[in-house]
């Protein structure tokens, strides 16, 4: 080869020589042919999702690229500013899309340089990586909290007068045919009824709504409470001087 090739005489052949030679060939294109660049990075470069490390994702991705380069023996393509600019071209097109329409986004409006580096646009892609990898963990959470609340509903109370589903209550007991039931403690009770619980329902404080009176409410000053008391007093001492006064008419009636 050193004689047909390169011209050259075997003792010229030195190491040096022969290194020089080898960059030279696999550098240039593989069979003198120029390969179809989508094709070539479409197939094999893309992302590893399987590696949980924003970075280190990124790492492998850029490292791909080059090993393709390498392997396509299309080095040459991408040397000096035309050749960066390229490559970081190719970079950013076969990012996966949401990755891609973020950098692309960044490079037009704020990171322009990183067009014309490729350490600076590997700043940029981890960067935006980083935080989409955040906000899909979070969306993650919040799904996974949301479902956890649903699956598992508080139980629902049940009072002493509820009704049973509109069934008969176990615990009661038909009487004769006068249509009364007596329950097993012994007190009868109408059918078609609802039977009286033994509970008053809670009141409701007109101040903060709470399931209280106004005159146990926390959320009330004792000034409040006073002057409501003070109210409550002077209206049913009205009240009482007004029966008296009906009273009296139908007495001298």
């Amino acid at each position: 080869m050193g004689e047909t090739l390169w011209d050259v005489n075997k003792d010229d052949l030195t190491d040096d020589f022969l290194m020089s030679k080898i960059k030279e060939i696999t550098t240039s294109f593989m069979n003198k042919e120029l390969p179809d660049m989508n094709e070539m990075f479409g197939e094999d470069l893309k992302f590893d999702d399987s590696i949980s490390d924003v970075e280190a994702r990124v790492t492998t991705y850029f490292h791909l690229a080059n090993k393709i380069i390498m392997h396509n023996g299309v080095s040459e393509l991408f040397v000096g500013d035309e050749g960066v600019k390229r490559k970081c071209k190719v970079l950013v097109k076969f990012l996966p899309a949401s990755l891609h329409k973020a950098v692309s986004r960044e490079l037009e409006y704020r990171s322009g340089e990183a067009k014309l580096s490729v350490s600076k646009l590997y700043t940029v892609v981890s960067e935006r990586a980083l935080e989409m990898e955040k906000e899909t963990r979070a969306l993650k959470r919040l799904k996974s909290e949301g479902s956890t609340g649903s699956s598992n509903p508080l139980p629902r109370r049940r009072t002493s007068g509820s009704i049973n589903d509109g069934k008969e209550d176990p615990a009661s007991v038909a009487v004769g045919g006068s249509g009364r039931k007596r329950c097993a403690g012994g007190q009868p009770k109408h059918g078609g009824q609802r039977p009286f619980s033994g509970s008053r329902p809670p009141k409701t404080c007109f101040y903060c709504r709470g399931e209280h009176e106004f005159i146990s409410c926390p959320s009330a000053a004792e000034a409040d409470k006073e002057a409501i008391r003070a109210k409550r007093r002077a209206e049913f001492k009205a009240r009482q001087e007004s029966r008296e006064e009906d009273r009296t008419q139908v007495v001298s009636e």
